[in-house]
């Protein structure tokens, strides 16, 4: 059984091939399944605790603008989880990449993930100098 987390009802419900609700549907208000959800969480997390740790504002600004993209993406309809556990920013960005690149598989448009990493990589040359 899969877990959906319900965000408005919808009328109008679409799914992909893989039974999935459509990207769109989702950015109208529809529903999203825990999985999508807590890959979601862990990708803002990531970049929010990049965007934390980064040594210069420009880079935090930068990975900020990655997080508003990727909320953009999501109809800002976005959770969070706790990235405490994680202490290397290298552990983080490939986490956060990892994370990014798995929502390819709950709909998102591979553009759109691969433009979402692309500010990322530019954040992150920003944070190293």
């Amino acid at each position: 059984m899969r877990g959906l987390i319900h965000r408005s009802q919808s009328s109008d419900s679409q799914t992909t091939t893989s039974g999935s609700p459509s990207a769109s549907d989702r950015q109208k208000g529809g529903t999203m399944l825990v999985p999508h959800a807590q890959t979601l969480a862990q990708a803002r997390s990531y970049v929010a605790a990049l965007a934390d740790r980064a040594l210069t504002l420009d880079a935090s600004s930068a990975y900020e603008r990655a997080l508003l993209e990727l909320d953009r993406v999501h109809g800002d309809d976005c959770p969070a989880l706790d990235s405490e556990d994680l202490t290397d920013d290298r552990n983080i960005l490939l986490a956060a990449s990892s994370a990014i690149r798995e929502l390819e598989n709950y709909g998102i448009n591979a553009l759109s993930v691969e433009l979402i990493l692309a500010m990322l990589v530019d954040a992150h040359d920003l944070d190293i100098g």
